[in-house]
């Protein structure tokens, strides 16, 4: 039997969980599902799809929108701490957490009209051991408080002690996963799918390698310690692969089917929704089946041939390991000069395009091939944009994708600027460009 303070959490739950189930099951959220699925496929579709995410919103400007103290949920001491960020987010109980997931859902649903689905289920961050992605050695952030800056505090600045260094891995503490799961399970009463979601070493070499030497002695050894770069560089790849192998036999894999068993959902990355692989519901689920986030957002002063040398064949030996379309490569900064190279990255099936890159250069070199996420710039958010404005703004990047696939995307948003209509504004500006 549930204890008091469990069953006055499930009474909290209850209504959420009752409206997810209402939202979730709105006709229109299957003809989403499809057209997400058509466009991460290459398939055709009746539009552009248009998606705003919402998770790099701070818990600060959450309270715009609900209030401060919103959360009803009491502190249940049999629940862990799931850390949700780093600045500007709180570690909340498990209960907690999911109360503050159905709300977000449930108000986007609500009142932001993109393109999100509405799926029946809460992913659970799994529980760890200490030895969690665990280096050697201690790779560590020094921050600012909360003005949100952080600097890498690299254990090897000067020499690289070998002997210290270690290949990290995914350690996933079974148990305590199972007994959150368990949990959540029953806090939901059943009604939502729970599943576990998975913090990898990821596909992205170069950004650990960075946190090991510090990013201002790396623009130093591309020219004077090139072997030790190409050495770091190969001993993180070989891990990450190695770790990947390892998650795929313990089916440590983030690649949740929905409920219905048509469609993969995601609701973290803006794939949102994608077609399952071939003969998925006939075999176990592989590593190959994920879609990895590759990117190099700490090379961005290196040029087209230092990236190719020192970035790219790296994660090229990342990539090899996923179907075909299925790799997704990320990059905040301006990719224009390295689109070319990044176009050979095996298996690659989305291309982000940020506010900083040039819609018109990634559709000359992708030729279609590939889905451009095309990312509107977040500070207008901040700054209180009008309709009118994002639209102007949105109608360019439309024109300049020239009828490429792609679909229209805003993320990033750290400060809504106190006005929560500013992302119903951008949605709206948005599905009429996209219409």
């Amino acid at each position: 039997m549930p204890s008091p303070l469990a069953r006055h959490n499930q009474d909290v739950l209850s209504p959420l969980v009752d409206r997810v189930l209402e939202l979730a099951a709105r006709p229109d959220e299957e003809g989403k599902k499809a057209l997400w699925a058509q466009l991460n496929g290459l398939e055709p579709t009746h539009k552009i799809p248009v998606c705003l995410t919402y998770g790099s919103i701070r818990d600060a400007d959450w309270e715009f929108v609900f209030g401060g103290g919103h959360l009803q949920c009491q502190s249940d001491p049999e629940e862990t701490l799931i850390a949700r960020g780093v600045v500007g987010y709180r570690s909340l109980t498990l209960s907690q957490y999911i109360e503050f997931f159905l709300k977000c859902v449930i108000w986007m649903a609500e009142n932001v009209p993109d393109d999100h689905v509405v799926w029946p289920a809460v992913p659970i961050p799994a529980a760890y051991t200490d030895h969690h992605h665990h280096w050697g050695v201690d790779l560590r952030w020094q921050t600012g408080g909360h003005s949100g800056s952080a600097a890498i505090v690299p254990p090897f600045p000067d020499r690289v002690d070998w002997v210290k260094l270690r290949r990290a891995r995914t350690d996933v503490d079974a148990q305590a996963t199972r007994t959150r799961l368990e949990k959540a399970r029953e806090l939901v009463q059943g009604r939502l799918m729970t599943y576990p979601q998975y913090s990898t070493l990821g596909a992205s070499p170069f950004e650990w390698m960075v946190r090991m030497r510090g990013l201002e002695q790396v623009y130093y050894d591309v020219y004077e310690a090139a072997d030790l770069l190409h050495s770091l560089m190969d001993f993180v790849t070989l891990t990450i692969i190695a770790d990947h192998e390892r998650r795929e036999k313990q089916g440590w894999l983030n690649f949740p089917p929905d409920p219905s068993g048509n469609y993969q959902m995601e609701t973290t990355f803006r794939m949102v929704a994608t077609h399952l692989p071939a003969g998925y519901h006939s075999r176990a689920p592989r590593l190959s089946d994920e879609w990895p986030y590759v990117s190099a957002q700490s090379g961005f002063g290196l040029g087209p041939g230092m990236y190719q040398e020192f970035v790219h064949q790296y994660n090229c030996r990342i990539a090899v390991l996923y179907e075909p379309g299925r790799v997704y490569y990320h990059g905040c900064e301006n990719l224009d000069d390295k689109v070319g190279i990044i176009a050979t990255l095996p298996n690659i099936g989305r291309h982000h395009v940020s506010p900083w890159s040039n819609v018109s250069v990634a559709a000359e070199a992708y030729q279609g091939s590939v889905v451009l996420e095309v990312h509107s710039h977040p500070a207008n958010i901040t700054l209180g944009a009008s309709r009118e404005e994002f639209r102007d703004e949105m109608g360019q990047l439309v024109a300049q994708a020239d009828g490429h696939p792609m679909c229209l995307c805003v993320t990033d948003i750290h400060d809504i600027g106190g006005d929560p209509a500013s992302l119903i504004r951008w949605a709206e500006a948005a599905q009429e460009v996209a219409a």
